[in-house]
């Protein structure tokens, strides 16, 4: 087996009980069901975020900053 380097992130990934999350992502998710009306979607897409993100730079110019890059 391969050693794999401890980076800080993998730290915070190892103390995760996936239990404890999963069970307070279903929490989460119960609340914004709530919220919904019938017939109500939220899409999450993360390919259709990150095409937002670059449209949005290019509209904004170079960088993400307002006016001409």
């Amino acid at each position: 087996m391969r050693y794999r380097r401890m980076t800080p992130i993998r730290t915070v990934f190892r103390m995760i009980d996936p239990k404890a999350l999963d069970a307070a992502f279903g929490r989460v998710l119960a609340g914004i069901a709530a919220l919904l009306g019938d017939g109500d979607v939220i899409a999450i897409d993360g390919e259709a975020l990150r095409c937002a993100a670059h449209v949005t730079r290019a509209r904004l110019g170079r960088g993400g900053t307002f006016g001409p890059g």
